[in-house]
């Protein structure tokens, strides 16, 4: 009888618990999303640090988004959720110094020489739509960082 049991519970209760560990790992691991393609920044796992880099494209700095499948889109819009604190790490590739800031925030990189990486985070506790550009050439490098809910 106790033989029938342990088999009835070990053939029940192992492969569950091997199941339910499967999804949350599979849903931990992208940030609830089933699959990493529809985050807005493509980064897995989620996180509210973004990694970008500035290049040179055809004689101007811009800002990519490392996490961008084809790194394709200069200058991308950023999204976010609310009530986060959300960081910029950024690697200056490109061939000028840029100083990257998110306006309304007060944030800023300071300045960014070729060859270094620097970051910025600021918080924000509102819906809204932020511009960020770098000082010393806001024609190359600008563009909107959208806090916005993510459902």
């Amino acid at each position: 009888m106790v033989n029938k049991l342990a088999l009835g519970i070990a053939v029940t209760a192992i492969p569950l618990a091997v199941g339910i560990a499967a999804i949350m790992g599979i849903f931990g691991s992208t940030g609830g999303k089933l699959f990493p393609d529809v985050r807005p920044d493509k980064q897995t796992p989620a996180t509210t640090e973004i990694k970008l880099v500035i290049k040179n494209v055809n004689g101007a700095d811009r800002l990519f988004n490392i996490g961008d499948v084809a790194n394709a889109n200069p200058n991308p819009v950023m999204f976010s959720c609310l009530a986060c604190k959300l960081k910029l790490t950024i690697t200056n590739n490109g061939q000028n110094t840029h100083t990257i800031v998110v306006e309304g925030t007060g944030a800023s990189t300071g300045p960014i020489a070729p060859g270094e990486t620097k970051s910025l985070e600021f918080a924000y506790n509102d819906y809204t739509t932020l511009k960020y550009r770098s000082v010393e050439h806001p024609d190359q490098i600008t563009g909107d960082i959208e806090i916005k809910k993510i459902s």
